[in-house]
Order: structure tokens, then C-alpha cells, then sequence
């Protein structure tokens, strides 16, 4: 919940980390940049001066103060305060080792637990799943030229088994898991008449949304599957699909990601099922 007080915006229970995303297209371009900078490091950011972050995410430092006042706080101090909020509440990749394995007493009830976590996060998933937002984004990649999957990371494993199948069925797909200068190198060639699937879970990826911002400007539609409709990712996409990926160890849960790879795959195999099925006697 959120009150006002002189026409700004005091944080009471939303994370400022909606916050920023939910006010980040409506602002120019750097504090734009500046906002994705946030999203994807705001661990680090925590600990910046206004100085320190604007050289990190290529801004000023008067931009840094701007900003605040354009996401409706009083400056960037009061951003660092929500940040550390933010930070308090959550675990850190160790802590969360720690409590998954004290929590568990026996191997077997540890299995069952993920088993039980994996078939949740499906449910949940399948339970705001959009039908609509999928048949948009399989006719939008039947529609291109030429598609592009981006998965970095641990998200590579999803972007390999999406590339792999969509292959099969004859599809020009070019695969990036690299980031930095490769990345950019690889993307470089996508136009309007392409599509770019990204596959983005947190920690969110600064190289992730480099490229997506690239596609945006080449006039490129992107298909993104991630856990938030507020994430960086998310708000950049055309066609967001969203998959639950909480976890009872020190790691996302992929399940209902791949779930919904199985769900595009097989979509777009029907939407022409001859050309399908000639395609799949050929491979």
C-alpha cells in the first residue's frame, strides 16, 4: 500500500523494486537506463553513492537524483533505504543453502519436497496463465523471418531445449548463451521482421537486457518467459509468459518454465500440422 504526503510517494508496503518497474517506461532514456541498472543490481546498488551508481550504469549523477524524484521519492538516499529493506528481507544464496538443509531431515522427504514445490509452481503457473498472450507470441514467431533465443546462464539449458525443438521443426533459429561483446556481435543482424525469445529468471542478467534493449531498437518483437509481469524483462516484451519458479533450495525452479517451452513448441507444431509433421520426417 501507498500514501502520499505533498505530492510525493511514500513507500509503505510495496517494494520499491515494483515501484521503479512499474514507472520505468514512462521515463526518458537514461533515467531508463539508469532504472535497469537498479533492477538487475540493486544488491549493489545498496551500498552507491549517486556518484558511484550513475558511473556504473553510464548515467550522471544528476540524472540519479532526477530519477528519484520521478518515481515519486524524495532522493536517492530514500532509494538506498527501500534498497536495504528490500536486501533485509531477502536470503542470500548461502543462507538459503543453510535453511534448505537444516529444514531437510531425511534425503527422502527432501525429494519429495521438490517434487511437491515443482508440481505448485505448474499449478500456479497454469492458474493466470494466459492462452491468449501464447497464441499471439506462436503466430507472431510464425510470422518471422528469422527467430532469435537468448538465454544466459542457468536460463541456457531452457534456451538449448527451445532452440533444439523449434529447429526441428525447420525453423531458421539462431541460439545466444554468451554474453558481453558476443552477444551483441550475434544480435547485431535482428530486424524488424524478426523475433527474439528471451528467457530471463533473477538474478536478471545486465547482458540479458542489453540485448533486449538492442531488439527494441531494431523494431524487433520479443517473446519473453520469466517469473514476474513486473520484471525488467517483462516490461520490454510484447508477449510475456510467466512462469512461477520458487524454489525450496538456493535455486530457481525451472519446471513451469519448461512447461511453457513444451507449450510453445507444441502450439506452434499445430498450427500447421502438415508442414509439421513433413518437417519432423525429415530430421
Amino acid at each position: 500500500m501507498t500514501t502520499f504526503n505533498g505530492g510525493l510517494k511514500i513507500i509503505k508496503n510495496d517494494n520499491v523494486l515494483k515501484l521503479i518497474a512499474d514507472k520505468i517506461s514512462y521515463l526518458p532514456a537514461s533515467q531508463k537506463r539508469l532504472g535497469e541498472y537498479l533492477l538487475a543490481h540493486y544488491r549493489e546498488a545498496a551500498n552507491l553513492s549517486a556518484l558511484d551508481l550513475g558511473e556504473k550504469a553510464g548515467v550522471s549523477d544528476a540524472t540519479v537524483v532526477r530519477f528519484s524524484k520521478a518515481i515519486g521519492l524524495t532522493g536517492y538516499s530514500e532509494i538506498k533505504r527501500e534498497l536495504f529493506k528490500c536486501l533485509a528481507s531477502e536470503e542470500s544464496p548461502s543462507e538459503k543453502i543453510i535453511k534448505s538443509l537444516s529444514q531437510v531431515n531425511k534425503v527422502t522427504s527432501g525429494v519429495a519436497e521438490v517434487f511437491q514445490n515443482d508440481i505448485n509452481n505448474i499449478q500456479e503457473t497454469f492458474k493466470s496463465f494466459s492462452m491468449e498472450t501464447l497464441t499471439s507470441a506462436v503466430n507472431a514467431i510464425n510470422e518471422a523471418r528469422r527467430v532469435y533465443i537468448l538465454g544466459l546462464n542457468s536460463c541456457e539449458s531452457l534456451a538449448k531445449f527451445l532452440n533444439f525443438h523449434l529447429r526441428r521443426l525447420h525453423l531458421d533459429v539462431h541460439l545466444i548463451t554468451s554474453g558481453g561483446l558476443v552477444l551483441l556481435e550475434q544480435l547485431i543482424p535482428i530486424a524488424s521482421e524478426d523475433i527474439l525469445i528471451v528467457i530471463s529468471f533473477p538474478r536478471y542478467s545486465l547482458d540479458t537486457l542489453s540485448g533486449v534493449e538492442l531488439a527494441v531498437t531494431k523494431g524487433s518483437q520479443i517473446i519473453c518467459i520469466t517469473d514476474k509481469a513486473h520484471s525488467p524483462i517483462a516490461k520490454a516484451s510484447n508477449f510475456a509468459l510467466i512462469a512461477h519458479s520458487t524454489s525450496p533450495g538456493f535455486y530457481n525452479s525451472y519446471a513451469a518454465a519448461t512447461t511453457i517451452c513444451n507449450a510453445l513448441v507444441l502450439s506452434f507444431a499445430l498450427l500447421d500440422e502438415k508442414r509439421s509433421i513433413n518437417a519432423l520426417k525429415k530430421t
